[in-house]
């Protein structure tokens, strides 16, 4: 079976296109470390950056949602955006769309007529949430707008994610969505490697790479001296609602003035040490849901503490309810009090900061890339892969 995926991988000096480089560079890396066994399985993936007559010879087409609007100047047009696709589907026998978009919201619904399968990084576990609209398009902006009064006052085109309207799902596309996998796997942002270096060392495509150096993955049983490392920035979202969740904790935090929290943003290498001197971790969500700042905070075997994931389904289901990170409300009303219970119960930190961390680490391991090949095949397919727990 022949998979192309259309998405370019070469990043250039434009500024647009480094971002959209980094972004999708990473979400594809899974598939290059699957290649053995995606070969064995009878896959083979090619990756091409236009639309012409090779890219289409395939039984298969990928379709990265960050470079379509790139190829075709689709950002904020939704409707141009669907009849490109449509133009696609008398061109290949199958087409698998991609939304690489932050969060489980911000949807792309208008281009389900004429796609396959429609797959998001994390889907919400409560589908008929996305045949209305939502404020900000995410449900975590609209708990902001309705619990808090904030409102969005951003300029029309700033990024694709901040378009104002979204397509509303209807029920008979319904089947078509489903989960892919997210931005965890992109591991490079999580190890001490400069985030923007995408080219030396490059990629490597053996999974065994990622223990060369043990020390990336740090032990859970380290004497750490920070209660907690909240290193949030509130500086890169256009949205008051999503800005809201962070600058909130920031302020609770401020308020308990305590000096072994960690709320100061800081150099790369400063950072890493920092996450690795600290007995918790707290990640905030930003444009969506899931962050590296709680992959970060495994790695480096700290307790991960955050707002509730119980509304999203992630592959793999790595968000455990005290099991894998402690939950708080998304008011955080509740915050300090899981600190403060993370700092008491030691045995209860541990078990959270080992269990997130070898729920994270399996992930690369023969087994998990096994697992996510598996669910490849059945998506390029255009078949719905089984639910996620």
């Amino acid at each position: 079976m022949r998979i192309h995926i259309l998405d370019d991988l070469r990043s250039n000096d434009s500024p647009d296109a480094r971002r959209r480089y980094q972004v999708t560079h990473g979400h594809w890396y899974p598939v290059l470390l699957a290649e053995q066994i995606l070969h064995g399985m009878g896959v083979e993936v090619a990756f091409y950056s236009r639309l012409d007559a090779d890219s289409c010879d395939c039984d298969s087409l990928l379709i990265s949602s960050r470079h379509h609007d790139y190829l075709f100047g689709t950002a904020h047009k939704p409707l141009l955006r669907a009849e490109t696709v449509a133009t696609l589907r008398a061109r290949v026998p199958r087409i698998i769309w991609f939304d690489l978009r932050d969060s489980s919201g911000t949807t792309q619904f208008e281009v389900l007529p004429y796609v396959d399968l429609y797959v998001k990084q994390y889907c919400l576990r409560d589908m008929s949430a996305y045949r209305r609209p939502m404020y900000g398009g995410r449900v975590f902006t609209e708990f902001e707008h309705q619990r808090f009064g904030i409102e969005d006052r951003i300029k029309p085109g700033e990024t694709p994610d901040q378009e104002s309207d979204f397509t509303t799902l209807d029920r008979e596309d319904e089947q078509k969505v489903v989960v892919g996998w997210d931005l965890s796997y992109h591991w490079r942002s999580c190890l001490p490697w400069p985030r923007n270096d995408f080219h030396d060392p490059p990629l490597p495509r053996k999974p065994e790479f990622l223990y060369a150096n043990e020390a990336a993955w740090e032990s859970t049983l380290t004497e750490r001296n920070i209660k907690l490392s909240a290193m949030l920035t509130a500086r890169r979202y256009q949205r008051a609602t999503v800005v809201n969740q962070r600058t909130r904790a920031l302020h609770i935090l401020a308020k308990e003035a305590d000096p072994l929290v960690q709320v100061e943003n800081l150099p790369a290498a400063t950072y890493l040490k920092t996450l690795r001197n600290s007995r918790a971790v707290l990640s905030c969500f930003g444009n969506g849901e899931v962050c590296y700042r709680e992959h970060e905070g495994w790695i480096a075997g700290a307790a991960v503490i955050m707002p509730d994931m119980g509304h999203i389904t992630t592959f793999p289901p790595r968000y455990a309810a005290h099991q894998t990170y402690h939950p708080v409300r998304w008011s955080l009303e509740d915050l300090v009090a899981g600190i403060e219970r993370l700092e008491e119960d030691a045995a209860y930190r541990l078990f959270l900061a080992e269990a997130g961390q070898r729920a994270f680490k399996t992930m690369f391991e023969r087994d998990g890339l096994a697992s996510f090949a598996q669910r490849f095949v059945v998506i390029v397919q255009g078949k719905r892969p089984e639910p996620v727990g």
